[in-house]
């Protein structure tokens, strides 16, 4: 297989409201991964990141609101969702520091992943981005997948929602498996969200993922894939929300 998931790094705001949050570069010192290794030269950066906004200003772009040197692959959220999440990439070329700083539209409590691919073959970059799609009364959402062209995949999913009291999530879905549940605190002001993957080793589509919380509520969501000149890496959004106290 041409991509490995090495290893990630997590960070929340620990409850309170900030209009940035820095998450550490994954190395081999990384406590959770399949093989944790230092980022080298043409391995590739992920940057999932959500917050609990509840208004439709957009919180992250390609400009002003992204951590340096990340290229934007999308955002999505607004008020039905009380929630946002976004998320970026980079291609490693040896100069980036140990930290990312992902500076946010508004103060809103936050959390986000760095995760680390690494690849036998050639440069990542961006291959497909897929519909979003909205739920107000999910129950769950699910979320279809893009049609991959090259064979040999990671496909990822990310789940955001608005209530860190949600408790947990679970996931179904041919080949689905939870990596990690990220909490910025268990109020139901708090913000949280869930990300996993699927391996895949033929070309087609990814398939559907079902993202169920411990409480229902708005969700929204979206795909994208990162290919590769042997293998992609696809990843799903879902953001979600219960509405404030």
């Amino acid at each position: 297989m041409a991509l490995t998931l090495n290893c990630w790094e997590s960070a929340n705001s620990a409850g309170a409201g900030v209009t940035s949050l820095d998450v550490n570069k994954p190395t081999s010192g990384s406590a959770l991964g399949d093989s944790p290794k230092n980022a080298a030269v043409g391995d590739l950066l992920i940057i999932v990141v959500g917050n609990d906004d509840a208004t439709d200003t957009v919180q992250w772009d390609d400009a002003t609101y992204k951590p340096t040197g990340f290229t934007l692959i999308d955002e999505i959220g607004g008020a039905a969702s009380d929630s946002h999440c976004a998320a970026f990439y980079k291609v490693v070329n040896g100069t980036e520091g140990s930290s990312f700083t992902i500076p946010s539209q508004a103060s809103q409590e936050m959390y986000a992943s760095c995760i680390l691919i690494s690849g036998s073959v050639g440069s990542p970059s961006l291959h497909l981005i897929g519909a979003a799609v909205a739920d107000e009364t999910p129950a769950p959402l699910d979320i279809t997948g893009v049609n991959n062209t090259i064979a040999d995949c990671i496909v990822f999913y990310l789940a955001s929602y608005d209530g860190g009291d949600a408790g947990a999530f679970a996931v179904s879905g041919t080949g689905w498996i939870e990596r990690a549940e990220l909490f910025s605190g268990t109020a139901s002001t708090d913000a949280c969200g869930v990300w996993g993957t699927r391996a895949m080793s033929g070309t087609g589509a990814s398939g559907t993922v079902s993202v169920t919380p411990t409480t229902g509520d708005g969700m929204y969501g979206f795909q994208f894939s990162i290919a590769e000149i042997a293998g992609i890496v696809a990843f799903m959004i879902v953001t979600m929300s219960r509405p404030q106290p």
